[in-house]
């Protein structure tokens, strides 16, 4: 047998066969995984009672697309205060006020949507003897000149089915006497 043919013979082989072994080290890469996107709405309503009457009610929505990458979302709303310093020549600092809310959901089981949320609210007290009535704020507490913050802040783990509402915290205000309770109501949009 001729060596010439042979080598040839390989040498067409190993040019045939180069691209195949390439193939099979680096295959082709693998489609993503298709999660379908939930979006679930988050509605929290802040309300504030005076004994049996109610004095406010804030409504917050927020919008959780949710799959397997991420899920969450966040809320920030409000404004700065300034607080004087204790001297006249003391430079004026800003505290922020206002409401804070974030939804994660964890989970889902059977219609059963697992969540964690939390809530923080804050505002300025009013002020004034006219208003120590109002808010129940005894008339011997003396605060000078700058503004009391009242706060709220609620740290939730909820299990919620689409459709439904929970009344999930309730508190009162040791100083004013005012009940502030947190609602939340889920439903998945398809």
């Amino acid at each position: 047998m001729n060596s010439i043919p042979r080598i040839a013979a390989i040498a067409v082989f190993l040019a045939l066969s180069a691209p195949l072994a390439r193939a099979q080290q680096n295959p082709p890469p693998t489609p993503a995984l298709e999660f379908p996107n939930t979006l679930l709405r988050v509605q929290v309503i802040i309300s504030e009672y005076e004994g049996e009457k109610k004095i406010s009610s804030l409504p917050y929505i927020l919008d959780v697309s949710w799959n397997a990458h991420s899920s969450f979302s966040s809320l920030r709303t409000g404004l700065r205060v300034p607080i004087a310093g204790a001297s006249k020549d003391a430079q004026i600092t800003y505290i922020d006020t206002g409401t804070s809310i974030d939804c994660s959901p964890m989970g889902e089981s059977e219609g059963l949507y697992l969540m964690r949320l939390s809530a923080d609210r804050s505002w300025p007290a009013v002020s004034g003897e006219a208003n120590r009535t109002a808010n129940a704020i005894p008339s011997n507490l003396s605060f000078g000149p700058q503004p009391i913050i009242e706060q709220f802040r609620a740290e939730l783990s909820l299990a919620l089915r689409d459709g439904q509402t929970v009344t999930s915290t309730v508190a009162t205000d040791p100083v004013s006497g005012h009940v502030v309770k947190l609602e939340v109501t889920l439903n998945v949009e398809k």
